[in-house]
């Protein structure tokens, strides 16, 4: 977890260890974060506003090491168009409840198990789920950027289903159609 909120970041670390049972490493900034990611780390809980760094430099960061953690940012932070392209699996929005945060891990330690081209799917649908979440239908119909990133996922859902051994395609269907409820 990567979250500069002091007494947030303890209280999170004893629902998960206790609800979960998962050891938790624990940052107070972007910098430190960056410092403690590796190969071994599971899942990323990320906070976007950071002295340091910032939440998204963390995430660029990590995404270029080592490792294949899924990432939940949680943030205050409204998501907008600046999210296009981060690549993140979950987007938490604060203040978060313990459920909501206990959920989230469970989900994402599950996705961690998916192959990589469903998981990058995944992410996909997050990004579009925000923006439909957050833009009109005329807005984003009219947007270039919403346009690309849905016609993305649209190749990544054709040559997911193509090229994915022993997945079944109609269990990605239900994947990729399942993650407007995460």
């Amino acid at each position: 977890m990567v979250e500069d909120d002091d007494d947030f970041a303890q209280a999170a670390e004893m629902w998960l260890t206790d609800a979960l049972g998962v050891e938790v490493l624990l940052a107070t900034d972007g910098g430190e974060g960056i410092e403690m990611y590796g190969p071994g780390v599971d899942v990323v809980l990320l906070d976007r506003r950071m002295p340091v760094k910032s939440g998204d430099e963390v995430l660029a960061s990590i995404r270029r090491q080592d490792g294949d953690a899924c990432v939940a940012m949680m943030t205050a932070v409204e998501p907008a168009w600046d999210t296009v392209g981060m690549r993140f699996d979950a987007y938490l929005r604060k203040p978060v409840t313990p459920d909501e945060i206990l959920d989230a891990v469970e989900r994402l330690f599950e996705r961690k198990s998916y192959p990589q081209e469903v998981r990058e799917l995944l992410q996909l649908r997050t990004e579009l789920d925000l923006l439909r979440d957050r833009y009109a239908s005329e807005e984003l119909d009219d947007d270039d950027r919403y346009t690309r990133l849905d016609a993305e996922f649209e190749r990544a859902c054709e040559d997911a289903m193509a090229s994915i051994d022993g997945f079944d395609p109609d269990d990605i269907e239900r994947l990729v159609a399942g993650a407007d409820a995460e």
